[in-house]
């Protein structure tokens, strides 16, 4: 049996070909990959560098925070710039540091120098060496390295006894010092003659071994020897004890 039907003239059969599902929502293509182009550097790193360079580290020091910051912020380029403008202001701050350490260790040293010659100018004679005197002198005619059995106890006394320094003895003259000006007065003279004496003693016993366990002694002149001799006497006795048995080592 014939049909009338006349064969369908479909579309030809494709193969078939997936796609990919429509995601959900809005798509925006993206945008092809463009390298960024440097920024330009910044100006305050710039500036870091030259004066830090050059030393001028008030204006090279504050330039480089603010250059790091803008840099961090802004993504410019001179962080190195910055950080080495940094690194040569902290190499001068160094040099003018060990300047000024080396500068004041030459002023003490200036200082110490003058304080030796102020006490050499108001020493009087030799100021070194025990003596070999023994017996009774005049305290007008003690001398350093004299070594005195005992010591006036007031100032009416004028002699006083010399013994042998290896000998057990209550002070040693250490140096004599000149006073200057017209009588002050009593207490005066004797402030005088202490300060100098302190000086001048500690100057000539500053590297003794004996200088821990030694005390300060000071003859100092009434108004009439102030006026005929205008010095005074500085001797060392034994801090921690009666007497001294050896001469007090230099």
């Amino acid at each position: 049996m014939q049909s009338n039907d006349r064969p369908s003239q479909g579309i030809p059969n494709l193969p078939y070909e997936s796609m990919p599902p429509e995601p959900s929502g809005y798509s925006q293509a993206s945008a092809p990959y463009m390298p960024q182009r440097p920024g330009k550097t910044n100006g305050f790193a710039i500036a870091t560098l030259v004066l830090g360079l050059i030393g001028v580290c008030f204006l090279a020091i504050p330039f480089g925070i603010v250059a790091l910051v803008q840099i961090k912020s802004t993504r410019q380029q001179g962080k190195g710039l910055a950080i080495a403008g940094l690194a040569a202001s902290a190499v001068w701050l160094l040099g003018a540091s060990a300047g000024s350490v080396a500068s004041t260790i030459e002023a003490d040293r200036s200082d110490l120098r003058g304080t030796a010659e102020s006490v050499a100018s108001t020493t009087v004679g030799d100021r070194g060496g025990p003596r070999a005197t023994v017996g009774t002198t005049s305290i007008d005619k003690l001398s350093p390295g004299d070594c005195l059995m005992s010591t006036p106890a007031d100032a009416r006394v004028t002699h006083v006894t010399l013994v042998r320094c290896d000998e057990p003895h209550y002070a040693e003259v250490i140096t004599e010092v000149r006073l200057s000006g017209p009588w002050p007065g009593t207490a005066q003279a004797f402030q005088q003659s202490e300060h100098l004496c302190m000086d001048a003693t500690m100057a000539i016993l500053a590297n003794s071994t004996m200088l821990d366990q030694l005390r300060n002694l000071v003859l100092y002149p009434d108004q009439t020897r102030w006026t005929l001799k205008g010095t005074a006497t500085c001797l060392v006795i034994n801090g921690y004890g009666p007497h001294l048995t050896i001469a007090v080592p230099r």
